[in-house]
């Protein structure tokens, strides 16, 4: 049997995009391979870095320095 955190707990996936729901599938799938059961507060644990890390994602690709090194010109 599959362990199921999103019927278990819908609310702690409200919001989540379809990539970050893939993510959270994916790092339970693993969790859970073995027959172990994260509860609660370990679910969300993994969805709220699921949402960090797409948060992470938009942010600045490269620093720039004085001269503009490393800048992006669009």
């Amino acid at each position: 049997m599959t362990f199921d955190a999103a019927a278990t707990w819908p609310d702690l996936f409200e919001g989540l995009t379809e990539q970050q729901k893939q993510s959270v599938d994916q790092a339970l799938a693993a969790l859970t391979s073995d027959g172990y059961e994260p509860d609660k507060d370990e679910v969300a644990g993994i969805v709220n870095g699921a949402k960090q890390s797409s948060i992470r994602s938009f942010g600045p690709s490269a620093a720039s320095s004085a001269d503009g090194a490393g800048a992006s010109s669009w």
